[in-house]
């Protein structure tokens, strides 16, 4: 395969998709119910949170929730678009593929979310507003998906080039 093979970006998606999967027998196999280290980084994390942590997280939640991770996507079409310049209807297409594939990442999760109904711990530690079940988690899996999508198109984009081979030095014998 050579270096700016389009390939190159399968083997960590399966690998993050493969890691999910795991995760998610884990949590089935567990009925569903919090593991006990989950419940005491809930609990550590409720009685030690310092003010500006609810602010960081408000953020970070942010960047997997409404319009930004569509914006993300609309980034990596962007980057698609510029960096192949097809013609015809391809712009479009390229432009909308990392849409669709955010909106088709989105109906798995939900699926997911209504299928495995992990309960999210108590609303009393919670930082935030929150709604659905807890796994997979809206905002980590959205954020998650653009990102990556984001990632892929630039990767693509700008392929890493083979290091150039040095040349040998001989040396005459004396």
């Amino acid at each position: 395969m050579s270096a700016s093979s389009p390939r190159r970006p399968v083997l960590p998606a399966s690998a993050c998709g493969g890691a999910f999967a795991l995760l998610t027998v884990v949590v089935l196999a567990h009925g569903r119910a919090p593991f006990g280290f989950e419940t005491a980084a809930v609990h550590w994390g409720v009685t030690h949170r310092p003010g500006w942590a609810r602010t960081v997280a408000m953020a970070v939640t942010a960047l997997g929730t409404d319009v930004f991770p569509y914006l993300l996507a609309l980034a990596a079409g962007a980057v698609a678009v510029r960096s192949r310049r097809p013609s015809g209807a391809r712009p479009a297409l390229l432009l909308l593929a990392p849409v669709a594939w955010l909106i088709a990442g989105q109906l798995l999760r939900q699926g997911l979310m209504r299928i495995l109904a992990r309960p999210r711990p108590p609303i009393a530690d919670w930082a935030f507003d929150a709604s659905g079940h807890a796994f997979p988690s809206g905002h980590a899996f959205t954020s998650a998906l653009s990102a990556g999508l984001l990632a892929v198109a630039v990767a693509r984009a700008h392929p890493r080039r083979p290091a150039p081979q040095r040349q040998r030095q001989r040396c005459s014998p004396p």
